[in-house]
């Protein structure tokens, strides 16, 4: 007899798609399972809506957002309690799945025991022939990721692959594991909590693999406006405490000497350019890991809208055809700034700069498409060639996306802009500001080289704490 599954679906005021994943499940074709909803204090009236039209659902209400580890925690501890799963399926409540993904899942849990953790391969919600991820790999030079056949290429005939971690949009994992590698750290409140989950999975012998056969269809994480927090503050606080657990101090000494200096240049040049809450947000990361601050980060900024100034800047353009550097951020947003620009200033040429591994993605939608290499993006050498390579083009106007990686670049064009919800903002870098560049690498340098070594002080505290569970 095939074992029982808790299906554990996490919500937080996506009453719609939620409703839509639960009518899905009723057609799928393995028969043994219960379904968990954890509701993460909506205000959508998710949760009244489960309770009346799936009275079978077995609902649990947290009284707030206890962001991607609380959530699932939540619905983990009851499934562990109830004594009658073997294994639980985490589901973000936003993914499509296929009739078969679970079962899928569960034949290659079953035939190897010393699998801990299976996820499947996750296609994109809008393109599904573009593969988004199958799970991924840790870095261990630098600070990062590198997903597994991210771009779409042609099935190799693998159907199981062995990786550092998988989404937890789509990820069965077997519950009596959890005696040894524990919970998901909630100090990570939302990201890189997967990827820790999947490296302490492997320190205790299991295996973490990736499911070809095994599909949902999800929004690429990269393709999202991800908001300055992820960016500049989840984005920095938590690989740390990642690293800090799973690495030595030797190790992660040459890996914070080489990455913190870039993040603290990153501070200066939003703090010498006005972008005050994104320098708030980067030394706030770094002080919170320092002084184990955990948990959601509230802070909120106030932006204003600059679109008028936009048109004047681009509408007085008889000498030549303007030129416009729309620096990639999600991919809504890509498509709103290009659609905007086509739109308004028909005869003006766009160009589009994006990072290789989602370059693909972009053909059809540019002519003008500048490509980086993705190896070399944490390289200053390579930026510095960047810079001047777009310098040599003679932008008029640069338009980056709140969540754009590509802010400094800004600094090629006449006039800069971002847009950010619908409406662009006023940019205080451009050509005539170029000059705080060297103020901002100079301080990074120096001060990025003193945060590493406290960052590396502090590193020790969070391997005992690893150490000890």
């Amino acid at each position: 007899m095939l074992p029982r599954v808790a299906i554990i679906i996490l919500n937080w005021n996506k009453k719609n798609e939620l409703l839509a994943l639960l009518s899905v499940l009723k057609e799928i074709d393995y028969k043994f399972f219960d379904i968990v909803v954890v509701d993460n204090g909506s205000t959508d009236g998710s949760a009244e809506v489960v309770k009346k039209e799936y009275p079978h659902v077995n609902l649990i209400r947290n009284n707030e957002n206890l962001g991607g580890t609380g959530g699932f925690n939540t619905g983990l501890r009851y499934a562990c309690a109830s004594n009658k799963y073997k294994y639980a399926w985490l589901l973000d409540n936003d993914v499509v799945v296929k009739h078969d993904t679970l079962s899928r899942l569960i034949e290659v849990m079953e035939k190897d025991e010393a699998v801990g953790l299976a996820g499947s391969r996750i296609m994109n919600k809008k393109d599904r022939e573009f593969l988004v991820e199958m799970g991924g790999l840790l870095k261990r030079e630098s600070i990062g990721v590198t997903p597994v056949l991210e771009r779409p290429e042609r099935h190799t005939g693998v159907l199981v692959f062995d990786v550092d971690y998988v989404a937890i949009c789509s990820a069965v994992v077997r519950l009596s594991a959890l005696g040894k590698v524990g919970l998901m750290d909630e100090r990570f409140f939302i990201f890189w909590d997967d990827i820790d989950w999947g490296i302490s999975f492997k320190k205790h012998g299991y295996k973490v693999v990736c499911v070809y056969t095994s599909v949902v269809y999800h929004d690429s994480f990269l393709e999202k406006d991800r908001g300055d927090h992820t960016n500049f503050y989840y984005g920095i606080r938590n690989p740390l405490l990642v690293y800090a657990k799973h690495f030595d101090l030797t190790k992660i000494l040459r890996i914070l000497i080489k990455c913190i200096p870039i993040k603290c240049m990153q501070l200066w040049y939003y703090f010498f350019t006005g972008k005050r809450f994104r320098a708030y947000l980067i030394l706030r990361a770094i002080k919170d890991f320092c002084f184990n601050q955990w948990g959601r980060c509230d802070a909120r900024a106030v932006t204003k809208s600059y679109e008028s100034k936009l048109l004047e800047v681009l509408i007085p353009r008889n000498e030549r055809t303007p030129k416009i550097l729309i620096l990639a951020g999600s991919r809504k947003e890509n498509q709103d700034v290009r659609q905007w620009c086509s739109e308004k200033f028909k005869d003006s040429e766009i160009y589009f700069l994006i990072q290789g591994s989602r370059a693909s993605m972009y053909k059809r939608d540019f002519d003008n498409l500048i490509s980086l290499e993705d190896e070399k993006i944490q390289q200053i050498s390579y930026w510095g060639k960047i810079l001047l390579r777009l310098l040599f083009q003679r932008f008029d106007v640069a338009v980056k996306p709140g969540s754009s990686i590509f802010g400094f670049l800004s600094f090629v064009a006449k006039e800069s802009f971002c847009y950010e919800n619908g409406i662009f903002l006023e940019d205080n870098q451009n050509l005539k500001h170029i000059a705080l560049l060297p103020g901002s690498f100079l301080g990074g340098v120096i001060f990025g080289l003193g945060a590493a070594f406290v960052i590396l002080i502090c590193c020790r505290k969070y391997k005992a704490d690893a150490l000890q569970t």
